[in-house]
């Protein structure tokens, strides 16, 4: 029995698509967030180690306690700046780990060195580059969004719901889709009009840095690219209060790397440009020196925190 664990959103969607391509079947998997896969693992995975004659895990970070995923049928495709860090670490486990503009482009270039035969047509070629291109917040291609609005749209188990539809790759959006799209895009509108905006300054040695900080538990991506150039903070943190989970994002000229600041502030992790974590006390005493925006248009941020 083969078994996947796959970051639960659009590039572990396509990462783990993309290993259904090459191994020419469905494999079972659980698409995960990230600060899910350490119990995840020791309580479904580790019992069963055994049963299981390969695992793939697929764009999460084994950076914290790599020694945990460290079996030989255990195969890791990543991207991440803390799995990077740990990548030595791994002396049973396959870990193809090394930075990357997204998991989905090094699993195809990794599976291409592989196995020089290995061939994507148009439409699959297609759905990659979407993928990599909203991963890496470059955002060149018009539908990478437009993909991502699609992933979040499903209810249920998201992941098998966008590999069904997304199966052979991308060939545009259907009627359904459009719709879907359009009306993703008015709601994200209602919910940028409506933001309440925190404002303060961000202390890494003698460098500040202005963070912009607000509560929303959709379009978190959205959110953060509306404060980052509509606001024009260095950092955007975006708090989910239904998850209990925390975004951090950068403007490109920022020098901050955001896994270290999760890492430190929510006990979380994950790339330079995007990271995330969880809701904790630490958290929590940095927003205290956060202020209502409307108050520091002029002068923003209050005393600031550092670390």
């Amino acid at each position: 029995m083969e078994l996947c664990l796959t970051h639960a959103d659009l590039d572990g969607a396509v990462s783990y698509l993309l290993l259904n391509w090459y191994k020419k079947k469905k494999i079972t998997a659980k698409s995960l967030p990230q600060t899910d896969l350490p119990l995840f693992w020791k309580q479904n995975v580790v019992p069963n180690i055994d049963k299981f004659t390969k695992i793939y895990i697929l764009d999460l970070s084994v950076g914290e306690n790599p020694h945990l995923y460290d079996y030989k049928n255990v195969t890791i495709v990543d991207h991440h700046e803390d799995s990077v860090a740990k990548k030595s670490f791994f002396k049973n486990a396959r870990a193809y780990i090394q930075d990357s503009s997204s998991t989905c482009i090094l699993l195809y270039k990794t599976l291409k060195k592989l196995d020089k035969k290995l061939s994507l047509d148009k439409d699959q070629k297609l759905l990659l580059l979407g993928a990599d291109d909203y991963d890496n917040y470059t955002h060149h291609l018009p539908f990478s969004k437009e993909l991502n609005y699609i992933f979040w749209s499903f209810n249920g188990d998201r992941l098998q719901k966008f590999c069904e539809e997304f199966k052979s790759g991308f060939k545009g959006f259907t009627l359904q889709q459009k719709n879907i799209i359009h009306f993703y895009k008015k709601r994200i509108d209602e919910v940028l009009s409506s933001l309440q905006l925190f404002c303060g300054k961000f202390k890494i040695g003698k460098s500040a840095y202005q963070v912009v900080a607000t509560f929303s538990s959709f379009a978190i991506n959205d959110v953060a690219d509306f404060i980052l150039s509509r606001v024009g903070a260095d950092i955007a943190v975006v708090v989910n209060l239904k998850t209990q989970k925390v975004s951090f994002r950068k403007s490109k000229i920022c020098s901050v790397n955001l896994a270290d600041m999760a890492g430190k502030l929510a006990g979380g992790g994950g790339h330079e440009k995007a990271a995330g974590g969880i809701l904790n006390d630490t958290f929590i005493n940095f927003t205290r020196s956060l202020l209502p925006y409307e108050f520091q248009q002029h002068s923003p941020g209050g005393n600031g925190s550092s670390f």
